[in-house]
């Protein structure tokens, strides 16, 4: 989206693309066009000093990184240092569903710019049931033209699309990447479909709302594989989707005992060693029709260097499937 003549937009940051090295790269051959789009972790953000964003995007606040943090209070503290050397002339761009993300930017005197799923009066686009408008009432984009699954990816289709139109980038390129992006690997990334079985990599799912998200974006009985190295969360908070579309949970790795004592007899449920098994298990259980999910709630450090390597291992096991059949 922030590819244009006049904006040579790259990414780095909580990646895997250091934001120094690119940096580097950037003094060596230098480039007034340059736009840093950068994710950045509760952990980079404990430790800045003179880092001072043009924009902040703030998606949501959510329990996480529980077994670093000695309370929400203190992961949300880290969080909202972000905008912290913000002055008047930068923005912050906030999701106005998230109570508490309201409540914690009220003090920054940055340009707060809304955005979110019901109509706010700041926001420079605003939903409705179909389509996308802007605040000139013209319409951006129909949502069934959209080509990101999931109603949580509205909120981050609406936090994009608000970014980029305060840089400059406009509407009709706007439009025509969210018609066009359809995600990046290990978010709810679709790897294939066998006998009628959809198999979907969700690694990046390292906390439990992120599960309960990828819940939500399906209509069809799920598989869930969850596991790996507990942050903290509470495994509990699934009961609440047991009874819909949630059909089996296959527990992992070092989490697998407290997953399995938390979901007790809500719905099925069983154990695995690895991802391995857990996917053969998967197998053994699923019927057509059926989408498995690795959508794991945890940190993949017991069996993985990170999820994305967590992530790469599942696409290969599914691959293999696939060329076997």
């Amino acid at each position: 989206m922030v590819q244009t003549d006049e904006i040579h937009g790259l990414l780095a940051g909580n990646v895997g693309i250091p934001f120094s090295r690119m940096v580097l790269n950037d003094l060596n051959n230098p480039n007034s066009k340059r736009v840093w789009v950068l994710e950045i972790s509760s952990f980079q953000m404990e430790f800045i000093i003179h880092f001072k964003p043009f924009i902040s995007i703030f998606l949501n606040i959510t329990p996480d990184h529980l077994n670093r943090y000695t309370s929400m209070k203190e992961y949300i503290a880290a969080k909202m240092n972000m905008w912290s050397n913000q002055t008047k002339e930068d923005f912050i761009v906030y999701n106005a569903n998230d109570n508490i993300l309201v409540e914690e930017i009220a003090e920054s005197t940055s340009r707060k710019i809304a955005f979110g799923q019901n109509y706010h009066p700041e926001a420079i686009f605003q939903p409705n049931r179909t389509k996308i408008y802007t605040h000139e009432h013209a319409t951006l984009i129909q949502i069934d033209d959209i080509t990101l699954p999931g109603k949580h990816n509205l909120s981050n289709v609406l936090a994009a699309a608000t970014a980029a139109h305060i840089i400059g980038i406009p509407n009709n390129k706007i439009c025509s990447v969210l018609s066009t992006f359809s995600g990046v690997s290990h978010r709810l990334e679709k790897v294939a479909e066998i006998n009628d079985v959809t198999y979907i990599n969700d690694s990046k799912a390292t906390n439990l709302d992120a599960v309960q998200v990828a819940l939500k974006s399906f209509s069809r009985p799920i598989i869930l594989l969850l596991g790996g190295i507990d942050k903290g969360g509470d495994f509990r908070s699934l009961l609440p989707h047991t009874h819909k579309y949630l059909k089996t949970v296959i527990a992992f790795g070092q989490a697998k005992e407290l997953i399995l004592l938390a979901i007790g007899d809500a719905v099925r449920s069983t154990s695995a060693m690895d991802l391995n098994e857990a996917l053969s298990l998967a197998q053994n259980y699923s019927q057509p029709g059926d989408i498995i999910l690795l959508s794991p709630g945890c940190a993949s450090f017991d069996q993985f260097d990170n999820f994305e390597h967590r992530g790469d291992h599942f696409r290969d096991l599914v691959n293999s499937m696939e060329i076997n059949q």
